[in-house]
């Protein structure tokens, strides 16, 4: 799988813990969720990362994407 260099930076800021994209951006170094919001879609997409499904807004590794990062 290849990734851009923001798909990799929010790859290594996601946890196995919930967060919103403000606090992954936070972790980045930028202060606008917008930062992080295409690069998760592509995560989501690449199997690597979840969506909450009851909850809007908060994201997570799973254990494919815990692999890929460790």
């Amino acid at each position: 799988m290849r990734l851009t260099e923001k798909q990799k930076a929010v790859l290594l800021a996601l946890t196995n813990g919930w967060q919103t994209p403000t606090q992954i951006a936070s972790k980045i170094g930028y202060h606008t969720a917008s930062y992080v919001n295409l690069p998760l879609k592509v995560l989501i997409r690449e199997g690597v990362a979840e969506k909450k499904p009851d909850v809007r807004g908060q994201y997570r590794l799973n254990p494919g994407g815990a692999a890929i990062k460790d």
